[in-house]
């Protein structure tokens, strides 16, 4: 039997201008070197631990992956990714930014 694997990549998009410049814009994430998650076919969830020098969001595409957190504020954060099974023979790829600013 083959395995399809779901490949989520990650992108922490990061730097981003600030009105006020006593705030840090940063995002750094407890991550694979890679930047990749890969998923079984059946489906299943990552937990992505960062910490954020501003208020952050998530943004990301795709109707078969959601996230527990969509937004939220500066210090240690966790984003729980959650991908639905993939029935189809073709791998699905999505890209996840992290955003802060």
């Amino acid at each position: 039997m083959k395995y399809r694997l779901l490949t989520l990549l990650s992108a922490a998009a990061v730097i981003c201008s600030c009105v006020d410049d006593s705030l840090e814009s940063y995002i750094e994430v407890s991550y694979p070197q890679e930047n990749v998650i890969e998923l079984p076919s059946q489906g299943g969830s990552h937990n992505i631990r960062f910490k954020a020098g501003s208020n952050w969001t998530v943004a990301f595409e795709g109707e078969w992956i959601s996230v527990s957190e969509n937004e939220g504020e500066a210090g240690s954060g966790l984003v729980k990714v959650s991908a639905d099974a993939n029935n189809e023979p073709q791998k699905r790829t999505a890209i996840l930014r992290l955003l802060s600013g």
